[in-house]
């Protein structure tokens, strides 16, 4: 979300648009010693100390601001402060729902969520009616956000992400520290968490599959994120990568550069995930002249529409033969569609701004 809010804030008309940050710093997150306490210290940084530093900036501000922008929906909590202090024009970016919907149990292929967090996902679920308009980046989240918060219809607009396309234009960097050669090297690539709904099993398995029918002992699987985990694969698959370390590589920590590169001389970009709010991975690969296999969720066939080939994440067999489809013709016709740039996506809410600055004022 760092990324997202800075690219919006660098790309909003400075002539137009003046704009003031806050967010919780991490305090007690920093002084805390491992991961489970720095989460909890992260919980009292967002949860009891932020909120005083939030009302005492809306008491201070309340004449100055014409809109108030919420990021990220997971942030929907802080609107009933907001609302204490100040009557100005909350706006809110609703990026996805799937983590309320898992709260929800409605994802059959989803670990069961903790008491916790199902009540922190209840939270944000109340919270979110609470803001004046809701941007959604894809029409899918706008559909969903309706279903579950149905006092949203009727206030929300949706405002696809942009891509930056001079990062994906020019020559790519060439990394020399990676464990392969990229101009050499036959790879494939995908770039995601291990969070359940990016499906990497049934990456990891396609991959396997067609090595094996195939016969193909130098193709490699690139995975731009953590090691596979024992909460992802089974015992068989987990063995099979222990044999093959020198196929199934993990990049924990991959620059912008570096990342351009691995789209770019990619043979083909998987990215089979159950769910979506937007799906940046394979629309960046598709502007990077990446061959994409994915599926139809977030905005990915929104924006991607004939240039990508679509599987269903649940079919293996699918998965599978989409890849093979793609290797069997080496030289992969990719037919780039019009891809939204930060630049764009920054001016529609320049626009959103004016239109509830007025509509507040009326």
């Amino acid at each position: 979300m760092l990324r997202y809010g800075s690219s919006l804030k660098s790309n909003l008309p400075k002539d137009r648009i003046k704009t003031r940050e806050i967010f919780p710093a991490p305090v007690l997150h920093r002084l805390c010693l491992g991961s489970k306490w720095k989460k909890w210290g992260g919980y009292v940084d967002k949860y009891l100390l932020f909120p005083r530093k939030l009302s005492a900036f809306c008491r201070k501000s309340i004449h100055a601001l014409d809109v108030i922008h919420v990021i990220d929906h997971s942030n929907a909590v802080y609107l009933n402060q907001v609302s204490a202090h100040s009557r100005t024009t909350k706006l809110i970016t609703c990026h996805d729902l799937i983590a309320i919907e898992t709260a929800m149990g409605r994802f059959p292929q989803a670990p069961k969520s903790k008491a916790t967090g199902r009540r922190l996902q209840k939270w944000i679920e109340g919270s979110l009616p609470l803001a004046d308009f809701h941007a959604c980046v894809s029409s899918r989240t706008q559909r969903n956000l309706h279903r579950v918060v149905p006092p949203s219809a009727g206030r929300t607009k949706v405002i696809l992400n942009g891509v930056s396309l001079d990062a994906c234009a020019g020559p790519a960097e060439i990394p020399s520290e990676l464990p392969f050669d990229l101009e050499v090297s036959d790879y494939l690539l995908h770039v995601g968490s291990d969070a359940w709904y990016k499906n990497r099993a049934t990456v990891l398995r396609a991959f396997r599959n067609f090595c094996d029918l195939n016969g193909d002992s130098s193709l490699k699987m690139v995975f731009v994120g953590p090691a596979i985990q024992k909460t992802e694969a089974g015992r068989e698959e987990l063995e099979w990568i222990s044999k093959n370390r020198h196929r199934v590589i993990a990049l924990s920590c991959v620059s912008e550069d570096h990342l351009r590169s691995l789209y770019r001389h990619a043979l083909s970009f998987l990215f089979p995930s159950f769910v979506e709010g937007f799906g940046w991975p394979p629309i960046e690969a598709t502007a990077r002249g990446c061959p994409v296999i994915t599926t139809k969720t977030g905005a990915i066939d929104e924006i991607l529409g004939d240039s990508a080939i679509y599987v269903d994440p649940n079919n293996q067999q699918n998965v599978t033969q989409a890849l093979s489809k793609i290797l069997g013709r080496r030289r992969w016709k990719n037919l780039v569609p019009r891809i939204p740039t930060e630049e764009e996506c920054a001016s529609q809410y320049a626009d959103l701004y004016d239109q509830l600055k007025d509509g507040h004022n009326s």
